[in-house]
């Protein structure tokens, strides 16, 4: 849905799985419900940017797992309500050439992710890319829990804290 008052776009999405998946066994089924609220809107920040517009696109995700309290099999691993709060921002330089962006994540379990990444290419073809990637957090929101693991990004990776950079060069054929 597209405002033209303030120039943006709204999305939402609901989606629900009744039970498991068909590939996973032994497991009890639950209802799980999904939303995702979105909005995406291009900014001027012309200090950043005197160019080119910053695109921004943000998300509220929330999951709800019914009948969590009774399954053992995966309550240390997953809360039955999860929040996330998602933003992404990018733009271009030098006519396309140089392609920043920046992305980050809330999980209101007490954990961040953050991404920043630079892109360059000359002709559009071949490319080089720096990427920076951390993830940090609460480790300790669950007493009883080993290493108190709470959330995708703990259990069952233990990403918590973990940072990264990689270099990648590339080709688009």
């Amino acid at each position: 849905m597209h405002y033209l008052s303030i120039e943006g776009v709204a999305e939402g999405v609901l989606a629900t799985l009744m039970g498991d998946p068909p590939t996973v066994k032994g497991l009890e089924a639950h209802e799980t419900y999904y939303y995702l609220l979105g909005f995406d809107k291009d900014v001027w920040i012309r200090w950043i940017n005197p160019n080119t517009m910053i695109k921004t696109s943000w998300q509220a995700y929330w999951r709800h797992l019914g009948g969590w309290e009774d399954d053992p099999e995966y309550n240390p691993f997953y809360e039955d309500e999860n929040y996330r709060i998602t933003g992404f921002l990018w733009t271009d330089y030098v006519h396309g050439r140089v392609h920043p962006e920046i992305f980050f994540m809330y999980d209101t379990e007490g954990v961040w992710f953050t991404m920043a990444s630079v892109k360059y290419s000359k002709d559009g073809r071949l490319f080089y890319k720096l990427t920076q990637i951390s993830v940090w957090g609460n480790p300790g929101a669950i007493d009883g829990i080993v290493d108190g693991a709470t959330t995708d990004f703990s259990q069952p990776f233990d990403l918590l804290p973990v940072s990264e950079i990689s270099f990648r060069v590339g080709y688009n054929w």
